[in-house]
Formats: structure tokens, C-alpha cells, sequence
């Protein structure tokens, strides 16, 4: 609460602040029919570009202190618990190794009495799952469970609802294929299902 009162009782934050209705207002009702008045949507939107990059600066001034504050604090206990992080893996796979062991043993054992009775009993082989295992020390217990997980076996056959362009790489190489030969501006890239264009953009300069 205090910080918001300091943000509202900044003297540049107040100015924006008074400033928004203004622009606001004389935006709605403008109706752009002529040069003159282009000029005014002009003026507005460099009145409304500069009152943002003010905002702008006013929270980053005020976002700063915290932001470093919060990655030393981050980074102190990031150095902290690394190396217990370490030990926990090297710890779990050791244990699951163990695990990993006692799991075939019982296995190996059921497999053996399904065998014995397999001449006795006219039923199928019952499929033999992994027990759940759980280690308990006094001090806590470890369990196995099971986790559903995933990996690519075969990239094309992947279905494209569960694919994700990579908007960064594309906008990278539109930039790099960009030409400007003599004021004449052309763009040679070729992606296939994708089309490059040229649109008009609004961009105001202070």
C-alpha cells in the first residue's frame, strides 16, 4: 500500500496521470477528414508515446531496487542449495537403482510360482507389475510411484496441433533476407506454407 502511494505522489507519475483524459478525450472525438486534421492524430500520438515512455521510466525506476534486490536473493539461495540438489540426485538414482533390483527379485519369484501352477490351473498368465516400494528410515520414507512420461520417437508423424512455430526464428530470418538495393526493398525468403509480405505500420518518433 505504501509503495502505491509513493508511485501516485511521484510528480512525473501525477503528470501522465492528469494527462490521459486529456489525450483520451480529444482522441474519441477526433475525426480525421483531413491534412489538418491528421496533424492533430499526430499530435496526440506523440502526446500519448511520450506520457508512455514516461510511465515507462517511472516504473522501471521504481521496479529496479526490487528486481535487484530479488535476483541477489535468488542468487545467494540458488548458491545455497545447489549442492543439495546434487546430492538428492546422485542419492535417488542410487536408490532406485536399489529399487530397481529388489523389483526384478520379486519378479523373478512370481514368475517362478505362476510357473509351478501354470500345470494346475487353467488360467492365463497374469500379467506381473512392478510393486511399489517404499523405504522408510524413521526419519521420513522414500516411495516409488508411477510417472507418466514422453519422448519423440518420430518427428514427422507428429500431428501439427501439437507443434509451436518458432515466431523468433522466423522474424530473425525475414530481418536477415531483407534487401535494400538502390532504395529498392525486396525480401527473398521462401518457407513453405508461410507468406512474406509488406504491410504499413504506424511508428511514432519523438
Amino acid at each position: 500500500m505504501e509503495d502505491a502511494v509513493s508511485i501516485r505522489k511521484d510528480s512525473q507519475v501525477q503528470t501522465v496521470e492528469q494527462e490521459i483524459p486529456n489525450i483520451t478525450s480529444k482522441a474519441v472525438a477526433l475525426k480525421i477528414d483531413s491534412e489538418l486534421k491528421s496533424k492533430h492524430a499526430n499530435d496526440l500520438l506523440v502526446a500519448c508515446k511520450k506520457m508512455f515512455n514516461i510511465a515507462e521510466d517511472r516504473r522501471k525506476f521504481f521496479v529496479k531496487p526490487l528486481q535487484d534486490h530479488v535476483k541477489t536473493i535468488n542468487d545467494e539461495f540458488k548458491k545455497l542449495t545447489t549442492p543439495l540438489k546434487e546430492v538428492e540426485g546422485v542419492l535417488k538414482e542410487k536408490l532406485l537403482s536399489y529399487v530397481r533390483v529388489m523389483q526384478e527379485t520379486s519378479r523373478k519369484a512370481q514368475e517362478a510360482k505362476q510357473d509351478i501352477t501354470k500345470g494346475f490351473l487353467d488360467t492365463p498368465t497374469a500379467i506381473i507389475e512392478k510393486p511399489k516400494v517404499t523405504i522408510d528410515s524413521g526419519l521420513g520414507k522414500s516411495y516409488t510411484k508411477k510417472v507418466w512420461r514422453w519422448e519423440i520417437v518420430n518427428f514427422d508423424e507428429i500431428e501439427r496441433e501439437y507443434l509451436i512455430l518458432d515466431e523468433k526464428k522466423i522474424n530473425g530470418l525475414v530481418r536477415a533476407h531483407t534487401k535494400n538495393v538502390h532504395g529498392v526493398i525486396s525480401n527473398d525468403l521462401v518457407i513453405k506454407g508461410i507468406k512474406v509480405f509488406q504491410e504499413d505500420e504506424l511508428a511514432v518518433r519523438i
